[in-house]
């Protein structure tokens, strides 16, 4: 629940930056780091985003094997196969991802509740859940850190690209609030309770152990598509910001890379997690600076982005983007940030930001 707190407040902040503005995260970018150097810090997200795409569509196409008992080659295609399709919810927009949510959502929240229901009558009820001790236990800080480390990437980045279509800033607040403080301690917990009950902290296969076989392909489906949708959706738009494309175009692209990327079955490769960890952690101080340098106040105002005058480069994205390089574990990066005054000319001040 803490950690949910602190991703509710950066959720809440990044997205009514978006609503007003409505720009998103790569366009945000431009007012702390110039074109050029928006062009850059546009590539880290969509690097990220796009080799968990890869992971999740290749696991679900080798889910789909198992169920299925496919063979090899069978399991290579329907990997394939995922990429595309998952792709084609991107490409329809974010209305089509509006719709495939308001499908996936209600299922998702019956699903993970009645999985961690029937993990309690499994065990033999909720006492036996509260007397479980774990045998390696961790303290209620390094719980919060990877509650915050696992989501503060979409939750400071993604986020603009889907709350700056918002109707107001009530809705855009509230909708953060409800799907990381709500939805989000739900799955945590359900979660949680079904790893306690089972000894398995996956629902999927915790669904398989019961022998329900449809449910379980019916939340792997609805969660990894909703996410993957969503996250391929963000990469093309920050992808299509560095490179000048048309998003569609950017798109195309991207699932013909993806998808031939499946066949090398990334979700076997263990480098590529520590690779896109590493960035995970590198990303996140970008929506500190885009934060300081947008938050209204009486000396900072929003500017539509036709209004503004940028910067080929800020002193600001070479800065981050050298002292980034040598990040190794989570920790303090001393960085620059450009602010602008009513008459949009530029003065430098240091604070810190915290990956």
């Amino acid at each position: 629940i803490l950690g949910n707190i602190f991703l509710c407040i950066i959720a809440g902040l990044v997205s009514v930056i978006a609503y007003k503005t409505g720009l998103t995260f790569a366009l945000l970018t431009r007012y702390s780091f110039g074109q050029e150097g928006s062009r850059i810090a546009s590539l880290f997200v969509p690097i990220v985003n796009l080799g968990w795409y890869t992971i999740q569509a290749a696991l679900y196409g080798h889910f789909i094997a198992q169920v299925f008992n496919l063979s090899y080659t069978s399991e290579i295609i329907a990997m394939m196969l995922s990429a595309v399709i998952m792709g084609i919810f991107a490409i329809l927009g974010i209305k089509s991802l509006a719709i495939f949510g308001y499908i996936a959502i209600p299922s998702i929240v019956f699903l993970s509740l009645g999985t961690a229901a029937r993990s309690v009558q499994t065990i033999g009820g909720w006492q036996e859940l509260f007397n479980y001790v774990p045998l390696q236990p961790i303290d209620l800080l390094s719980g919060i850190t990877i509650v915050i480390g696992t989501w503060i990437l979409s939750t400071a980045t993604c986020i603009a690209d889907i709350m700056r279509y918002g109707k107001s800033k009530k809705d855009v607040i509230t909708a953060s609030t409800i799907g990381l403080l709500g939805g989000n301690t739900l799955m945590i917990s359900c979660g949680a309770i079904a790893g306690v009950a089972m000894n398995d902290g996956d629902l999927i296969n915790v669904l398989l152990s019961f022998g329900l076989v449809f449910p379980s392909l019916l939340l792997l489906t609805t969660n990894i598509f909703t996410t993957n949708g969503a996250n391929l959706y963000s990469t093309s738009l920050n992808l299509a910001n560095s490179f000048k494309l048309n998003r569609n175009i950017m798109l195309a692209v991207l699932i013909a890379i993806s998808t031939l990327a499946t066949m090398t079955q990334p979700y076997k490769i263990d480098s590529l997690f520590v690779f896109l960890s590493t960035l995970g952690i590198i990303v996140p101080p970008l929506c500190g600076i885009i934060l300081d340098g947008l938050l209204p106040s009486s000396s900072r105002k929003i500017y539509r982005l036709q209004q503004s005058d940028f910067q080929k480069m800020e002193s600001s994205s070479m800065d981050y983007m050298g002292r980034c390089i040598s990040v190794r574990e989570i920790h303090s990066i001393r960085t620059g940030f450009a602010e602008r005054d009513c008459n949009r000319s530029p003065t430098v001040r240091s604070h810190y930001v915290y990956c």
